[in-house]
């Protein structure tokens, strides 16, 4: 099995998260942390990944800063593009693989993502959650 990773899909979701994190969404989720997860990789898995990327955000820890306007649009297009690219080289899903982890709590909860495509090549995330008083929010996306 060719196990070549794919860093810029890594990247590209760890910047989602840090320019995106900012602006966390606005309401209350009763979602658990794989629920979440499995929603966004349903999103991801389809194709469909501009509104994967824009249900991530709102999941994300609001903390103030947040890209708007043509600046958002600009970063989603970009990202849709690469994605787009990246499951056209690697010939499409062939999996899409999400398990939660043994140390996850009432306060974190971490989330493991693996993703394959038919070429064999693959990438990986870790989902990092905080509980809130608004319900479970992503803190991180990347490398646990």
């Amino acid at each position: 099995m060719k196990t070549k990773k794919l860093f810029g899909l890594t990247l590209l979701f760890i910047a989602a998260t840090l320019l995106t994190a900012c602006g966390g969404g606005s309401g209350t989720t009763n979602k658990t942390p794989l629920e979440i997860t499995k929603e966004l990789c349903s999103y991801f898995e389809k194709g469909d990944y501009e509104t994967c990327l824009k249900k991530q955000m709102e999941y994300l820890i609001d903390d103030g800063n947040k890209l708007t306007g043509k600046q958002l649009q600009d970063f989603i297009q970009d990202a849709v593009k690469l994605f787009t690219e990246e499951s056209d080289k690697g010939g499409g899903y062939k999996k899409i693989e999400i398990k939660e982890d043994e140390e996850n709590n009432d306060s974190i909860a971490y989330i493991h993502m693996f993703c394959q495509y038919n070429d064999d090549s693959y990438f990986e995330n870790w989902y990092t959650f905080v509980k809130t008083e608004r319900g479970w929010r992503i803190k991180n996306v990347g490398n646990r």
